[in-house]
């Protein structure tokens, strides 16, 4: 404005002015626009108004707003909020300098204000900034970083190949060198070591199917038939894995392999000595059963993300004796089956034992009592239906056994079969490894034992699947395996309640000079379908898929390596894997 500063009161400062002094004001503003539209030969915009200050009726940006100064309003639209009216309140007059008393002024004036008045000091810088946007979470991090090709040295869960040139690698029945030679490896075959130790200083390796070597002879490589997926690659959001660490506290992963979380013992309070003997994801997949047992004590709780676990039982001020065995969840995922002995101690150590089953609703602990009798063994383990109507109780007779009794404890009556709620029969000639319901409760598949690590030469073979009818209580088998040196060792339902996927396998003998005969295979419950191998040897060689309910969802499964890490590998015709853990896990539970 030709060169002079101008500097114009705040509405605030000007509301206070003396009548004669606001007129004085308002004549003086309006000359001052005419003048210099009139210098630049055309109409000028408006004089800017200051900005108010973010006080009440705070101004947006973007919005025009309307300021009252003494009998005068005036509107700005600029970078002020939503329309907002400000009655200006008392304030210190401004300063008037070089205007003669009673006349207008020659020429250009300044209008000042003091430099110590608070709403001189109001400006565009006084708009509230919007508060910065959440800072973006850092990318997941597997916590078993990708693979970056073999490792740099022969050791338990890697793969070989053997570089004895100009020779063959000898093979042997046990790790002492003076032991029975029983083969020797060709240059070039490639070999899977399961086991490693040192022995008075040397280094011996197990090859799995063969016997025990020195590792000197050969160079670790990747397995070629394999596909180990890489993080970016691998499905994402697929649920959550919980499992034993080697100390016995539990972690939780996503089945993608990151977003690891330590969920006990991670706070003060936890005894020494307590570990985690087995786990349970709801069926909604939104809690975590966990049976936690110390020198002293056994209990049950429950955990849910974001919290720490809480016990559920013994529910707290209970006076009885308890001693709580095996727990499971019911079908509604609010409620817990619990066994509870009246006698302390182990139970599986008592050749009879009076037990009770009851129901705990964890959201108000209440308690009901379901069944109480005595009777020979102890309630291994627990499996209720889908539908409700009823639980299957595994009864063993010793501590280590590998099958067991299957019971069926009405949760429901069941008029059409007289049977009524809370009763208990235990079908004749059941025996149970491993148990699986189909998702609509109409029937229980089961195997015939559990299949260990250990010297099985002498236990039977050629053992079914089987099929429980729970309604009727009446079972028959269901699929033999492909031939007689080997046993269906474990099963679980598709959503169709028809499908179900087979773990067949020859049982270890004591050299394991062997390897290790094991298929996975699709049947149906009706026959329907022809059977289809899904998985066969080569790609079972380095790791023991656990196909159990508490272990697969839809085409993927939990398994275990050399070293008791944890892998995932598909269920498909086409290889893919990748590694949860690094370490040894115990228990595992993946949820929905």
């Amino acid at each position: 404005m030709g060169g002079a500063a101008w500097r114009v009161a705040t509405r605030s400062q000007m509301s206070v002015l003396p009548a004669c002094g606001r007129l004085l004001a308002a004549w003086l503003l309006g000359a001052v626009m005419l003048a210099a539209a009139g210098c630049a030969g055309g109409p000028k915009p408006a004089l800017p108004l200051p900005a108010a200050s973010p006080a009440a009726g705070t101004v947006s940006p973007g919005t025009a707003a309307t300021f009252t100064v003494g009998a005068t309003t005036a509107s700005t639209a600029g970078t002020g909020g939503a329309n907002a009216t400000e009655s200006a309140g008392p304030a210190a007059a401004p300063t008037v300098s070089n205007v003669p008393s009673g006349t207008p002024p020659p020429g250009p004036t300044t209008i000042t204000t003091p430099e110590t008045t608070p709403a001189a000091t109001a400006s565009a810088t006084d708009v509230p900034t919007p508060p910065p946007p959440p800072a973006t979470p850092p990318p997941p991090v597997p916590l078993v970083p990708d693979s970056q090709g073999p490792p740099a040295a022969v050791g338990a869960g890697t793969w070989a190949q053997v570089t004895t040139q100009g020779g063959c690698l000898k093979v042997r029945i046990s790790f002492e060198d003076d032991s029975l030679a029983i083969d020797c490896l060709p240059y070039r075959l490639l070999v899977f070591v399961d086991g490693a130790r040192t022995i008075s200083g040397s280094n011996i390796v197990h090859l799995a199917g063969r016997g025990y070597v020195h590792p000197e002879g050969l160079t670790p490589v990747d397995n070629p038939v394999e596909r180990k997926v890489p993080f970016a690659d691998r499905p994402h959001g697929i649920g959550s894995v919980a499992f034993t660490a080697p100390d016995g506290n539990v972690w939780t992963i996503g089945a993608d392999g990151a977003n690891a979380q330590q969920i006990t013992g991670a706070t003060p309070g936890q005894a020494l000595g307590t570990f985690y003997s087995s786990m349970a994801w709801s069926p909604d997949g939104t809690k975590l059963l966990l049976r936690r047992e110390s020198d002293s004590s056994h209990d049950v709780q429950i955990y849910e993300a974001g919290q720490t676990p809480r016990t559920i039982y013994p529910p707290e001020g209970i006076v009885a004796p308890v001693n709580p065995g095996v727990a499971a969840w019911s079908a509604d995922s609010d409620h817990v089956l619990v066994t509870d002995y009246d006698q302390a101690g182990n139970a599986c150590d008592r050749a009879t034992n009076q037990y009770s089953v009851r129901s705990i609703d964890i959201n108000t602990g209440t308690v009901i009592e379901l069944f109480h009798g005595e009777g020979k063994g102890f309630v291994a383990g627990i499996a209720a239906s889908p539908d409700g109507r009823s639980a299957g109780l595994l009864i063993g007779a010793v501590c280590d056994a590998i099958s067991f009794a299957i019971c069926l404890l009405a949760l429901q009556p069941d008029a059409a079969y007289a049977v009524t709620a809370g009763q208990l029969r235990c079908p004749a000639g059941v025996t149970a490894g491993q148990v699986a319901w189909s998702p609509d409760g109409r029937y229980l598949a089961y195997t015939s034992r559990l299949q260990g690590r250990g010297d099985e030469s002498a236990l039977s073979s050629g053992l079914p699947l089987q099929i429980l009818e729970p309604r009727a209580a009446t079972h028959y088998p269901l699929a033999f395996p492909l031939s007689g040196d080997r046993n269906i060792i474990g099963v679980v339902w598709l959503a169709d309640s028809r499908t179900l996927r087979i773990e067949e396998e020859v049982p270890r003998g004591l050299t394991d000079t062997e390897l290790s005969n094991r298929v996975l295979r699709r049947i149906t419950v009706d026959g329907s379908r022809f059977p289809i191998s899904e998985i066969g040897v080569d790609r079972l060689t380095d790791l023991r898929v656990l196909l159990d309910p508490a272990s697969v969802r839809g085409d993927y499964a939990l398994a275990r390596g050399a070293r008791g890490e944890l892998w995932l590998i598909a269920l498909s015709q086409q290889d893919a894997r990748w590694p949860l853990t690094d370490v040894a896990t115990g228990a595992t539970a993946w949820a929905h």
